[in-house]
């Protein structure tokens, strides 16, 4: 009966040998796996190829994504970080850097500005647009106060200095703010109030994919108490439009039509990567202040 005995032992020994090195290989593996960054790495201004846009499940055709990496044509959003928490005015800082890991000191002036920050958080709330200013070092900074948890996406939209193209970049990443979170849930709107004011936003919003040939039109409108108002130019221009995709947050390039010297409507050119829920948030001035309208349109299919 003895030896029985000596093969269950053999065998307990041989099985809980076998659950260490499983547990070793486990362990080692957790830990050799590199942590993902924040953002997905879509290309910002890659023209080569098919891209699944992420949002409607379908495919685009040499559409660029833009707004979703903190890297694109060569350069990199680094180092950034903004206040942990609300209540507290802090520093949002970055550095964009070059291919060599340089940091860019050289940029073109867009709109008077070298490069223009949008915060927003996740669900399109709490939109603002700021402008850092950059030390000797090539560190951008700018005092923000987080007006309620959640997380933020911070875009660098800049034109480099040290190329011919006067192309803008775009590059894009996350600051967490803790706190209880109460999302935001946007629904359809061509119209908003705020201070007096009524602003429209007119036109479709076309996309790469739809039947529609060139860039589609959007205008706005400001009128104060049922009176289109005279607006002041404002960056160099009457008005300024940001589209951001609800979902990712892709961006949308939007140009404005700058033969419009006076008036209260503006007009712009845009075009969506996908069909889809979209927010768009225009910047106007009157009076020596500048506020900000928002709105959600949806961009049909072709």
């Amino acid at each position: 009966m003895e030896a029985p005995a000596n093969a269950a032992t053999r065998m307990a020994l041989f099985a809980v040998g076998l659950v260490a090195v499983f547990g070793a290989a486990l362990a080692i593996g957790r830990y050799a796996v590199p942590a993902q960054s924040e953002l997905p790495a879509a290309p910002a201004h890659s023209h080569q190829g098919a891209q699944t846009d992420g949002h409607s499940g379908h495919e685009t055709m040499n559409q660029p994504v833009v707004g979703t990496s903190m890297t694109a044509d060569g350069y990199a959003l680094t180092g950034l970080s903004g206040p942990e928490r609300t209540g507290i005015t802090g520093e949002v800082s970055f550095t964009i850097t070059t291919s060599n890991g340089v940091p860019l000191t050289r940029f073109t002036s867009s709109h008077t500005k070298d490069l223009h920050l949008i915060v927003v958080r996740a669900d399109g709330a709490h939109f603002a647009h700021v402008h850092p200013t950059r030390d000797a070092a090539g560190a951008w900074k700018v005092d923000w106060r987080a007006p309620a948890a959640g997380t933020y996406r911070v875009f660098a939209d800049f034109v480099p200095g040290d190329r011919a193209s006067d192309e803008p970049v775009v590059l894009a990443g996350d600051i967490q703010v803790a706190g209880d979170f109460t999302p935001a849930a946007p629904q359809p709107s061509r119209s908003a109030t705020l201070d007096g004011f009524t602003v429209t936003l007119d036109g479709e919003l076309g996309h790469s994919g739809s039947d529609h040939s060139g860039p589609s039109a959007l205008t706005a409108t400001v009128r104060r108490d049922g009176r289109p108002v005279t607006l002041q130019p404002y960056l160099g221009a009457l008005g300024h439009l940001v589209v951001l995709r609800a979902g990712d947050l892709a961006y949308t390039h939007v140009h404005p039509h700058h033969d419009d010297a006076a008036g209260s409507a503006v007009a712009f050119a845009a075009t969506a990567p996908s069909s889809g829920r979209y927010l768009a948030y225009f910047d106007f001035q009157v009076d020596g202040v500048v506020r900000t309208a928002a709105f959600v349109l949806d961009s049909a299919q072709g």
